[in-house]
C-alpha cells in the first residue's frame, strides 16, 4: 500500500487469532530518506520470531537508514526478545507507557536490551505524543509535552521524575 510518499505494510501472525499476539504489525517506509517506522502492537516473543522469519525471507526490503521502533507491548517483559532487538537494532525506540502505570512498563530488562544496541529511548509518559517528520531526508522528532497534565500536579513532569529504567 502507498500513502503519499510512504510505503505501508501490514502483517499479522498466521497462528494468533485473538489476544495480544493477534496485533497487526505496521511497517512504514519512506523511500526518499530510507527511514522506517515499525509499530508491532502488543505482540510477544513467539510472534516476534515469526515476524523476523517472515522479513528474513523477503528480498524486496531495503535496510533502512534510520529505524524507529514503537516497542512491542509497552516494553513488557513478554516482548522485545534478545533476537528481536539484535536483528532490528533500532536507532530510536518509543515506549508507549503511562506515568506510574500499575504494570510498571517499560520493564528494566527490556530497556537494557535496547540500550545495549545504542537505541535512543523516548517514553510517552515523559514525552507525551511524539511527532515524527522527514525534513531534507532526515528524521525529525518532536516531543509534544507542553504545559501541565492534570494528573501530575500543575507544574508538568520534570525529567528527573520520569526516567526510563
Amino acid at each position: 500500500e502507498r500513502l503519499g510518499g510512504l510505503a505501508l505494510e501490514f502483517w499479522q501472525s498466521e497462528g494468533a487469532q485473538e489476544g495480544n499476539d493477534a496485533s497487526c504489525v505496521l511497517r512504514i517506509y519512506h523511500p526518499d530518506s530510507g527511514a522506517e517506522w515499525l509499530l508491532p502492537g502488543d505482540i510477544t516473543e513467539p510472534v516476534e520470531a515469526e515476524y523476523l522469519a517472515y522479513m528474513a525471507g523477503r528480498e524486496d526490503v531495503q535496510v533502512p537508514s534510520t529505524r524507529v521502533l514503537v516497542v512491542p507491548h509497552h516494553g513488557s517483559k513478554t516482548s522485545s526478545s534478545e533476537p528481536w532487538v539484535r536483528v532490528l537494532r533500532p536507532d530510536r525506540v518509543i515506549y508507549t507507557a503511562g506515568y506510574r502505570h500499575r504494570y510498571g512498563h517499560p520493564h528494566p530488562t527490556v530497556t537494557a536490551r535496547y540500550a545495549g544496541v545504542g537505541a535512543v529511548p523516548l517514553n510517552t509518559a515523559c514525552s507525551g505524543s511524539v511527532e515524527m517528520t522527514v525534513v531534507d531526508k532526515k528524521l525529525v522528532l518532536k516531543e509534544m509535552r507542553h504545559g501541565s497534565s492534570f494528573w501530575i500536579g500543575g507544574s508538568g513532569l520534570a525529567r528527573d521524575q520520569c526516567k526510563i529504567p
